[in-house]
Parts: C-alpha cells; sequence; structure tokens
C-alpha cells in the first residue's frame, strides 16, 4: 500500500507547474482575387520549427491563436494550392492582430517549401495531427499512418489490423462517419489532410472513449485502386483486401473486398477441481496439438455525393461470411476422483452471415452548424456449433451438444446536431435502436426470443476561456427489453464533466468525472443453458439490473521538445457489477449471471513520444493495475502490469520498426486473465507505389499464451492455458495506381504544390 501511495504521490506533485500568461494573436486569410480562405493551417512555430500551437481557419478566413508571452515565434500559413507564408512575431504583451494575410497561388514548384508541421494541435474537443514528410512517406495506408503519428494511449495492431485504447475501445470514421478497419485501409497517405482524435465521441461515434476522424480530400475525378496482402507463414493469419474508387464530379463510387484466414495451432493445458457434497474431482490433461481455423469475406459497396460547406451523402451496402470450423481439442485427463483416464473430445465453431445497409447525410449550415442524419439496418444468420463428448475404456459417458440455430434483426437511427463557436461547441444527439434476437438450441429442446429497444438523447457543451476548457455531457436511455412472456421497462443515464488547464498547447493538466449505467446485454439475459463441460453450465438472468460506474480521471501531458509526455491516474468503482455466482447441485455446478458486489481499479499509466533524431522514434507505455472485485461470497485482489513500445528507424526509402507488448489483464468476478505477451519486428521498403515488408513475430521466444482461472471458488478451481506457435515469419506486400486526378502523390501534398485542392467535406 505504501507503494501505491508514493506512486501516486509522486505523480500528483508532478503537476506543479507555474501557470504562464497568454494573449491572442488574431487575423484572416485571402487569397490574391481578395476571397476569404477556409481551412488555411495557421501553426505557431519556435525558431527551430518546433510547433507550440495552432488552429485552422473558419468559412470566413478568421483565425485565433493563444500565444505565450515570448517574442521570435513565427507565424506560418499554408493550404493547399497555395504558397506557404511565414511571419515573424513582433515583442508584443498584449492582444495584436496581424491584419489580412494574403497567399499566392501556386504556378511553379517550390523545393524550398515544406508543410513545417511536425506535431499536433488542439481545436475543442479534439486534438488534430497533420502528417509530416516522413510519416507519410513510410507509410502504406490509414492504418499505418495512424500508428506513426503517436496518438497517446492508442494501440494499433498491424497482425490483427485492429485499433484500441488502455482506456476503452476506439471508433474509425472518415469525414465524420463510422467506417470499418477496411475502408482504413483503402486510404492512401496522400488523401490525408489531417487525423482526428475526438477525445469526446459522445452517442454520435458509438459507445466508445475515443474517435479517430480521417479528414481526407475528395478529387473531382479520376480513380484509384489498389491490393493489399499480409501473410504470416504457415497460415497462422492472412489479409487480404482490395479497393477500387472513382470519382465523378460531387460523386465517389468505392468497391472494398476484404479477407482475414486464421489458421493457428494450439496445445492447452487444462485442471479442474470440482467439489461435490459426496467426492471430489480433479482433473488435469493436455490436449493434443489442434488447429483453429476461421475464414472472414467481407465486401462492400459505397456511393458519396457532396458539395462544399453544404452537404455529404454516403451510403454503403455490406454483406460478410465468417466461416469459423473452430477447432477440436481431444484430452486425455488423468483424474482422481474417477476410476480411469477420461478421454473429452471437445469440439466447437460458428457459421455467419449478415448484411447491412448504412445510409448518412450530414447538412452545413451558416454559422457553423451541421446537422447529421444516419439509419443502419442489419441481419445475421448465426450457426454455432458446441459438442464434448466424454469417453472412458472406449465407452462413451456423455454427449453433450449445445449447439444453436440463431437470427438478428436490429435498426438503429440517429439525428446529430453540432454548432460550433469561437470558444464554444454545442452538441445535441438523438438515437433510437431496436435488437430482435432469436435462438434454437436444437439438441437440449430450447428456444429464446428477446427483443430490446434503446431511446437515447444526449446534450454536450464545451467552452473554452482563456486557458480553460469546460466540458459537460449528459445522456438519458429508456430501455425496454422483452423476452417469451415477461418484459421490462429501465431509465439510465450517463454524465460527464471535465475541466483542464493548458499552459500551452502541448501542456496542461485535466481533471474528470463520469458517473453511468451499465446495461445488462440480450445474452446475459438469456436464461438458456449453455454447456461449459459436462459438469458446468451458464444461465442467463433476465431480472438483472443495471450496474453504477464512477469514474475519475487525473492526467497532465508535457512538452520538451523532441520528448513529450502524458500520465494519468483513474480510480473505477462499479456497483452492482455483473458477473457469474456459482450454484451448485447434486452433480453440476451452474454459472448464473447476477449482480454482485462491487468492483474497482485504481490505475497509474505512463505514455511518452521521443523523437531522438529525424530517423529514429521511440513510443511506450506502461501502466500499473490495483483491481479489487466482490461479489456476495468473495473478494479478490490482484496487481498487474501492461505495457507496450515501439521503435522506428527510417533511411531513405527503408523503414525498420520493431513493437513489443503485453495487454490484456484483468479480473471479471472470480475469473483472473492474463494478457498476450507479443512481438513483432518488420522491414519495409517503399518504391513509389509499391510496398514490400518481412517481418518475424514471437522471436523474442513469448509464446501467445493466454490463461483464465477461477480463484478462490469453494467449490470450482480451474486454469486453462492456450499456448500457439512463435517464430512466425511474414511477409506484406501492397501496390496502388491511379489515373486522373488522384495521380498527385505525397510529394506534392506535403510540399503543398498539389494544384487540386478537391472537395474537403468537413468545414
Amino acid at each position: 500500500m505504501k507503494v501505491k501511495i508514493i506512486l501516486l504521490l509522486f505523480f500528483y506533485f508532478g503537476f506543479s507547474i507555474i501557470l504562464n500568461a497568454q494573449y491572442q494573436v488574431t487575423g484572416e486569410v485571402y487569397s490574391s482575387g481578395m476571397n476569404p480562405l477556409a481551412n488555411v493551417n495557421v501553426i505557431l512555430l519556435r525558431q527551430d520549427s518546433t510547433v507550440i500551437s495552432g488552429c485552422v481557419s473558419d468559412r470566413i478566413g478568421h483565425f485565433k491563436l493563444n500565444v505565450a508571452k515570448t517574442d521570435g515565434y513565427l507565424l506560418s500559413f499554408s493550404c493547399l494550392g497555395y504558397r506557404t507564408r511565414i511571419l515573424v512575431l513582433p515583442p508584443k504583451e498584449s492582444d495584436f492582430n496581424v491584419g489580412r494575410i494574403v497567399l499566392d497561388t501556386l504556378e511553379h514548384q517550390l523545393d524550398e517549401v515544406e508543410v513545417l508541421s511536425q506535431s499536433s494541435v488542439r481545436d475543442k474537443d479534439r486534438r488534430i495531427y497533420y502528417p509530416t514528410r516522413e510519416q507519410l512517406k513510410y507509410s502504406t495506408n490509414g492504418l499505418t499512418l495512424l500508428q506513426q503519428l503517436s496518438v497517446p494511449f492508442l494501440t494499433v495492431s498491424l497482425v490483427e489490423n485492429t485499433v484500441g485504447s488502455m482506456n476503452g475501445a476506439v471508433g474509425l470514421a472518415i469525414n465524420g462517419k463510422l467506417v470499418e478497419v477496411s475502408e482504413v485501409l483503402a486510404l492512401r497517405p496522400e488523401e490525408i489532410l489531417r487525423v482526428e482524435c475526438i477525445d469526446y465521441p459522445g452517442i454520435r461515434y458509438g459507445e466508445v472513449v475515443m474517435a479517430i476522424n480521417y479528414v481526407i480530400k475528395v478529387k473531382e475525378s479520376g480513380g484509384l485502386a489498389g491490393v493489399g496482402y499480409t501473410n504470416f507463414m504457415g497460415g497462422y493469419t492472412r489479409h487480404a483486401n482490395f479497393f477500387l474508387k472513382k470519382n465523378h464530379g460531387r460523386s465517389e463510387f468505392g468497391l472494398y473486398y476484404n479477407n482475414h484466414f486464421v489458421d493457428r495451432e494450439f496445445v492447452e493445458e487444462n485442471r479442474s477441481i470440482y467439489r461435490f457434497p459426496e467426492q471430489v474431482i480433479e482433473r488435469v490433461g493436455k490436449s493434443e496439438d489442434n488447429p483453429w481455423k476461421m475464414n472472414i469475406n467481407e465486401i462492400k459497396l459505397s456511393f458519396n455525393n457532396r458539395e462544399q460547406d453544404k452537404y455529404y451523402f454516403s451510403s454503403t451496402l455490406k454483406g460478410e461470411i465468417r466461416n469459423d470450423p473452430g477447432r477440436t481439442s481431444i484430452y486425455n485427463y488423468e483424474v482422481k476422483g474417477e476410476n480411469v483416464p477420461l478421454r473429452l473430445r471437445d469440439s466447437s465453431g460458428q457459421k455467419l452471415k449478415s448484411s447491412s445497409l448504412d445510409l448518412y447525410l450530414e447538412r452545413q449550415f451558416k454559422g457553423n452548424s451541421t446537422l447529421v442524419f444516419d439509419l443502419v439496418g442489419s441481419y445475421h444468420d448465426t450457426r454455432v456449433e458446441n459438442t464434448m463428448i466424454y469417453a472412458q475404456n472406449g465407452q462413451l459417458l456423455d454427449n453433450l451438444n449445445s449447439s444453436r440455430e440463431g437470427d438478428k434483426y436490429s435498426l438503429m437511427g440517429i439525428v446529430y446536431y453540432e454548432r460550433r463557436g469561437t470558444q464554444t461547441l454545442l452538441t445535441l444527439a438523438l438515437k433510437h435502436a431496436w435488437f430482435d434476437v432469436n435462438n434454437d438450441y436444437v439438441f437440449m429442446n430450447q428456444k429464446s426470443r428477446l427483443s430490446q429497444h434503446i431511446t437515447a438523447g444526449c446534450l454536450s457543451t464545451m467552452t473554452n476561456l482563456n486557458s480553460w476548457t469546460f466540458f459537460a455531457q449528459g445522456e438519458l436511455y429508456r430501455i425496454q427489453n422483452g423476452e417469451t412472456g415477461l418484459s421490462k421497462t429501465e431509465w439510465e443515464y450517463m454524465l460527464h464533466g471535465e475541466l483542464a488547464y493548458h499552459f500551452s498547447d502541448h501542456e496542461g493538466v485535466m481533471y474528470g468525472i463520469e458517473t453511468e449505467s451499465i446495461v445488462p446485454t440480450l445474452s446475459q439475459m438469456d436464461e438458456s443453458e449453455y454447456a461449459i463441460d459436462d459438469r458446468i453450465v451458464t444461465q442467463g438472468n433476465f431480472h438483472l439490473k443495471s450496474a453504477q460506474k464512477v469514474r475519475h480521471l487525473l492526467s497532465g501531458q508535457f512538452d520538451y521538445g523532441a520528448l513529450n509526455l502524458q500520465v494519468q491516474t483513474e480510480y473505477i468503482n462499479i456497483r452492482n457489477y455483473i458477473s457469474y455466482v456459482t450454484d451448485r447441485e447434486t452433480n453440476r455446478f451452474i454459472y448464473r449471471w447476477d449482480n454482485q458486489g462491487d468492483w474497482r481499479d485504481i490505475s497509474l499509466t505512463y505514455w511518452m513520444h521521443w523523437k531522438i533524431a529525424n530517423w529514429l522514434l521511440v513510443n511506450g507505455s506502461f501502466a500499473y493495475h490495483d483491481v479489487v472485485s466482490k461479489g456476495e461470497k468473495y473478494k479478490h485482489q490482484t496487481s498487474f502490469f501492461d505495457y507496450s513500445f515501439d521503435i522506428y528507424g527510417m533511411y531513405k526509402n527503408w523503414m525498420l520498426s520493431f513493437s513489443m507488448g503485453e495487454e490484456g489483464n484483468g479480473m471479471n468476478g472470480e475469473t483472473r486473465s492474463y494478457g498476450r505477451k507479443t512481438d513483432l519486428i518488420w522491414l519495409t521498403y517503399k518504391f513509389q507505389n509499391l510496398d514490400l515488408g518481412v517481418g518475424m513475430c514471437g522471436f523474442l521466444g513469448q509464446d501467445y499464451k493466454v490463461n483464465q482461472q477461477k480463484v478462490c471458488n469453494e467449490w470450482i478451481s480451474s486454469s486453462r492455458w492456450s499456448i500457439s506457435t512463435r517464430n512466425i515469419f511474414a511477409l506484406k506486400l501492397s501496390y496502388y495506381f491511379s489515373w486522373g486526378k488522384q495521380k498527385e502523390g505525397y510529394e506534392q501534398r506535403v510540399k503543398n504544390e498539389d494544384s487540386d485542392r478537391g472537395i474537403n467535406t468537413l468545414k
């Protein structure tokens, strides 16, 4: 306990920084034809070109910057299709206006002009990242660019093609519209104007703690096509994607195909102890080598039409087929409490067919107001296989079959309004979602049907006053659940508030508090029984109540030029926590979902980004967690660490990257889960539109090893290890070609020499 107190005191004392007074620099940006220019990047720089702060000019060309009282700063104005202009700020101790800045159009190539942005700037509810020349040069798509941007507490997996956060789920969007990772993989670096990290996503981006929005320019003619392929040899995992985008006037047509194939060899080690009134059974066994296979095919057709500063319409039709034969594990158990060895054949798998249609309309009005309509309908047809065959001495003892067939219908609609002022941000959202799930447990003669209607409203406001930022958000939910012959209606809520003080655009402290209801899922309320093994079944509980969560967060960001540090401490407490309780019968146990006592987590997290040299970058994060899980009959406490580390070295067209980490540790009820350790090294070469790479996964000898263990249960103790292959060799290749206006590449992009500004669908 003393160590934890010392760590927290060390963290709090780190915030004792003298506050710096600031003043405002204002002005307006015009073209040589005396037309106001919107979306001009106004960046404040030190003499060494290090970014201090920045903003974007509004639709009438006006801008406003908060500047520390230090002379000798540079003010850079850059915009696609215009020459970059740089001013030297005079010594000032008060607010001042630089007047009208006129940018000339580019008529010829200027090799000495580059975008000087090497960092990020803050704008109300988001941090905006402007990719540098090096980041664009060594990126192959939107996902690899996101990895190189080094967003604090964000984790990007190039093995699984996923994006996550140490604080929760992350949403992906392009020009404000939610998308999936397949569309991010189809983004070319030169298409991306900037990447926005939205800290307060709200209802618009779903149940996420952070949203990543790619703001791209859309050409008015031409097209783009490309392929990507990554293969971890031996079938461990393979990704293949193809995309085709055609632009015509205000419209863009898109075709996306994505395949994910897995064929992994696993070995499992199990140990279980069952304590019944009449006997105690202990089983210890190791499975034979068994493959786990999965094949996912996804195809999308998209169409969008837009007119700058007026509207943006998008429609996406998606189909997915998932064939997951799963795996068959064969165990030979040595059993105490039973006379002879037990042989188990455990088979599981899944087949899924789904389709969805997404209609999105964004309408922009004068006064920086935006109205969004989004309607999504989907259908899922699922077949799940789960069989367990027990035998002794060649004689069949039991054949458990929990296989089921089911379908799910859903429809979700959202209306979102946003108004951005010079110092304020106001959002209002209304959402309604409907889900209908039918399951048929064929071999158990059980059927279930559950429905859920969720109506939600959200109101949020943000205000910037000098160096202070105030944020408040409230959400109210009406949830109606129904099962055959049963129904219930509940009202739930979420309140979120934050107060931040910024010493500069890259330094500041923030305190946040959040309280919300955690609503039970439909699967937790499904009262059908599902067999885990011959001694344990699971059962839902339709009468579950929502859990109540309170979260406190204190964080700080500190900038030392080439070194950027962020530190946060977090306290989470959940009352009426939803987890399994164990009921014992004569010869079996029932895991039943129920509301338990309290669950709390105290964590301390460090994150750093260090640019050692122009060709060498290092990112790292380290988190310590202290977790207490308390139920009616138990109380467990555990501590663990999560970490990640990335390093990038670049030379001409070559890049060497290395990453390693351990994430996924946790405690849920009485189950202690252990994170997976990973390490990956890549060597890539980029020649024009062709990217080649070789790599290796698990070369440090860190097995892909996952364990879940029941702790201190008076009736059951169990542990299960899954061990996968290591030293996996990998190859990757990507190539794309463009025609028409799309042919302008990243060299023109980073030098502001792209004569076609395209259409930016956002203000």
